[in-house]
């Protein structure tokens, strides 16, 4: 499951952006280099200001990446798998603000893994009946 890649980047200090964006990297073999995850680690913390969530900007990303041609508004899913997974996100989550998700779910131990497994399994699930990525590692 793509929650169990996130999991080790996340355990092993990657922020919950960097997590979410690396682990669909490598279980969708998306060919992207991990370098390029350093584009979606200010989103972590919600964007550094307890803004919108790390995790859900970074599955956002992810979606951008598997949706877009070339041009976004040229995309004829992005729109649709977008607005599936903040809808979703936000009913399980009820919120997208880290501000207001973290002090729900925090734990010493393991920070805010309840977050990135909760991004990373709708993720999958939108992916998933989106039909966007077909090889799975």
């Amino acid at each position: 499951m793509l929650k169990d890649v996130a999991e080790k980047y996340y355990f092993n200090n990657f922020n919950c952006a960097e997590s979410v964006f690396l682990a669909a990297n490598e279980y969708y073999s998306l060919g992207m280099d991990p370098a390029v995850s350093k584009m979606v680690g200010g989103f972590g913390g919600g964007i550094q200001t307890g803004s919108a969530c790390g995790a859900f900007l970074a599955a956002v990303s992810v979606l951008s990446l598997l949706c877009i041609d070339s041009k976004a508004h040229e995309s004829g899913t992005l729109r649709n798998a977008v607005s599936l997974f903040v809808t979703e996100f936000e009913e399980k989550m009820q919120s997208s603000l880290c501000r207001e998700i973290r002090p729900r779910v925090f734990e010493p131990d393991r920070r805010c893994a309840v977050t990135v497994d909760t991004a990373c399994d709708i993720l999958e699930d939108v992916i998933r009946r989106g039909g966007f990525a077909a090889h799975e590692a």
